[in-house]
């Protein structure tokens, strides 16, 4: 049942896609963007090590440990406390006088529940009666119309009231009697009969409810409200019961109402006519509301990833579980996969994400056996290149569980024309940029010999400019420095690029150089391709059956640093062979990797999965 926006799917009875991966990686966001303007209910679980923008739509479970005060519990939902929620407890734990009050608030809280539970459950025994003087009444069409149109008029003033409990709990009181007293009257009443006194109760609810619109000082205030919690912390600490649920004492009052009236409208106040008896919600379903007034707002009293994740899959249910990554988000998933209680099981999608993921992991004995496990129970298997269907196949992998949809884009694809678009110019006619997006040292690319290669390449590309991108390591920095002075003056150090900035920066550059050890088909090599500019990259087993030398890159391997040197002279001195490429990589691009081709496709396999659950 739902209790919070976040439960609530926007698309009821659809299948539900649940999602396991970094949540803060650009391309995990990519591919799930695909499937937001479908009928698909998707949500991701984050790994912990990172999160998401504050704006990306999709619902994510975070369980990343250092988290900002800006998440929406519309769509997050955290397994450890924000800094505010932290400073909020800190407080209360400090201050005896302060936590008294705010159990003494709590406590109102639950007798909220408890008494809005109390009306919605008559107002189930309202709809049963309704329903049954219906199925009696089926002559009287117009009369039965007008007692639909009556009762929706009455579930909106209910829905109202049930926002203003402090307030309205005497009045709708009132209502109540009235209502239960009328229609609890002899059977012999007629449905016009029935439709009067209605009329008469939904003038008397909008009459009250007009009478609650007057002044602020003319109400009646709660003894305890969020308001004290908010004078009693600190200047800078004002509390928005909204946007930052309380960690371990409760959910605000906002959280609350919200909650009513998620249960009233979706679960209880449904069409008296046209609902069935059997589908009414039973009076125990609504105990719901209160068991979670004991709970933490967005977070479960627990701080074990796996085990939140295991009951996550036991009350959502999805349909198919999509894990992003052999070693990282399929082993997690893997090791609670056999903690799940539902009879009905996931359809488990493994998706490889680049080359070490397979290629390299394979020949580690700690690795080995773990990936044959994932190979052997998953369902579907996706990779991004060629090579990496062939490794999973020979450990383990049944050849009719690989993607009928073959080698696909970690990021589900490229959206080609909008790139196309914002092209400034062929590379020979751009100012001569070079853009080096794997600065860094790592097992799958080594950056000192690239550095090398710029330094004996540099009188030869002069004039241009070089961007170091992802320079997150200490030992870069080093290398940067000691570089001659001509040389630095005319590179810039960036750390990690947001995508669609690196994306811009791609259509008004020359020349990507990208030189690696372990790959799958990179999706640099993908975006370069859309975004005009020249790639250099090395010559490895997964991207020679994609692209060739000169018609689209330049090949040289990442060690040899003569090798890299000449490629930069080539590609900053060739115009002709720059504009020539750019030309052949956008028709390919738009054969391998066209977001708007991709998209539909992913969209009818997820469909197809669904029909096997």
């Amino acid at each position: 049942m739902a209790t919070t926006p976040f439960d609530i799917d926007p698309h009821p009875g659809q299948p539900k896609i649940l999602f396991i991966g970094d949540s803060s990686s650009s391309h995990v966001q990519s591919w799930i963007d695909l499937l937001r303007k479908t009928s698909f209910n998707i949500r991701l679980f984050g790994l912990p090590t990172g999160y998401p923008p504050a704006k990306w739509p999709v619902k994510t479970y975070l369980t990343f440990q250092y988290l900002s005060d800006d998440l929406d519990p519309k769509t997050r939902k955290w397994l450890f406390p924000t800094p505010n929620e932290i400073l909020i407890q800190e407080k209360l734990n400090s201050d005896t006088q302060l936590q008294q009050a705010y159990l003494l608030w709590q406590d109102s809280l639950k007798q909220d529940a408890l008494w809005l539970n109390a009306l919605a459950q008559e107002i189930v025994g309202l709809r049963v009666f309704l329903s049954n003087l219906e199925r009696k009444q089926d002559a009287e069409i117009d009369a039965r119309v007008k007692l639909a149109q009556e009762m929706g008029m009455v579930k909106g003033g209910v829905e109202a009231l049930a926002k203003e409990l402090p307030q309205m709990r005497a009045e709708i009181g009132l209502l109540k009697a009235e209502m239960i007293e009328k229609l609890t009257m002899e059977r012999q009443v007629d449905l016009s009969d029935l439709s009067a006194q209605f009329s008469q109760i939904v003038k008397k609810l909008i009459t009250s409810k007009n009478n609650l619109e007057m002044r602020p000082e003319d109400r009646t205030e709660p003894q305890t409200s969020s308001g004290d919690i908010a004078q009693a912390l600190p200047d800078n600490q004002e509390t928005e019961p909204s946007n930052h649920p309380v960690d371990e004492f409760g959910q605000t009052v906002a959280l609350v109402e919200e909650i009513g009236t998620v249960s009233l409208n979706e679960q209880v106040i449904a069409d008296p006519i046209n609902s069935d008896t059997d589908e009414l919600v039973g009076i125990e379903q609504s105990q719901e509301i209160i068991t979670d007034l004991n709970q933490p707002g967005s977070s479960p009293s627990h701080q074990d990833p796996g085990q939140w994740l295991v009951e996550i899959c036991n009350q959502w249910q999805p349909d198919i579980v999509h894990t992003f990554g052999v070693t990282t988000a399929s082993y997690f998933y893997n090791r609670i996969r056999e903690h799940l209680t539902s009879s009905k099981k996931p359809i488990w999608v493994v998706q490889a994400r680049g080359g070490p993921d397979l290629a390299q992991n394979r020949y580690l004995p700690e690795h080995q056996s773990q990936i044959r496990d994932v190979l052997t129970h998953c369902d579907q298997f996706i990779a991004d290149n060629s090579e990496n269907y062939k490794i999973a196949c020979e450990m383990g992998l049944l050849p009719a569980k690989a993607c009928s949809l073959g080698v696909l884009p970690g990021t589900g694809g490229i959206d080609v024309k909008s790139m196309q678009q914002n092209w400034k110019g062929l590379p020979s006619q751009r100012e001569r940029i070079i853009l080096w997006p794997k600065a860094y040292e790592s097992p799958q690319s080594k950056a000192l010999p690239v550095i090398e290669a710029i330094k004996l390449a540099w009188h030869k590309i002069y004039p241009c400019q070089i961007y170091f991108l992802a320079v997150v390591q200490e030992e870069i920095e080093l290398y940067y420095q000691q570089l001659p002075e001509e040389i630095k003056s005319n590179c810039h150090l960036m750390p990690r690029v947001p995508r669609l900035e690196m994306l811009d920066m791609m259509t008004k550059a020359r020349v990507l150089l990208a030189p690696s050890l372990s790959d799958g088909i990179p999706n640099a090599l993908y975006e370069a391709m859309a975004a005009g500019i020249f790639p250099i990259f090395s010559p490895l087993e997964t991207i020679i059956q994609v692209v060739k030398q000169p018609e689209n890159v330049l090949f040289a391997r990442n060690l040899y640093p003569e090798e890299i040197s000449q490629a930069l002279i080539q590609a900053m001195q060739d115009d002709e062979l720059v504009d020539q490429a750019a030309k052949r990589n956008l028709d390919l691009v738009k054969q391998l990797a066209d977001r708007e081709k991709i998209g539909p496709e992913l969209v009818q396999y997820y469909s197809q999965l669904t029909n096997l659950v």
